[in-house]
């Protein structure tokens, strides 16, 4: 399986839980839940963040119950980008020359 059928793939059970969730419930999380599924659809990453924020609904359902918060992130890696902290550095060289 290529690391693209692996996204979608993953992405469509995602985005299937969090359809479900916003159709049952009344979220104060609508905005971010909708986020994401934009972000699934358009086949761009979400964030860890995003992920940890459903992760109480996300581990009650039947496909997850026997695994752990961190077995559920290693299943949903490929739809998640890591946090990167870009530091740039500026260099005094070009003006002590």
């Amino acid at each position: 399986m290529t690391q693209l059928e692996e996204y979608r793939e993953k992405s469509e059970v995602l985005s299937k839980y969090l359809k479900k969730y916003l159709s049952k419930y009344e979220i104060r999380m609508k905005k971010i839940m909708i986020s994401m599924i934009n972000h699934l659809d358009d086949e761009n990453p979400i964030t860890f963040k995003q992920l940890r924020s459903v992760m109480k609904w996300i581990e009650r359902e039947r496909k997850f119950k026997g695994m752990d918060r961190s077995d559920i992130n290693k299943y949903f890696e490929v739809l998640t980008k890591p946090i990167v902290k870009e530091i740039s550095y500026v260099s005094l060289d070009s003006f002590i020359k």
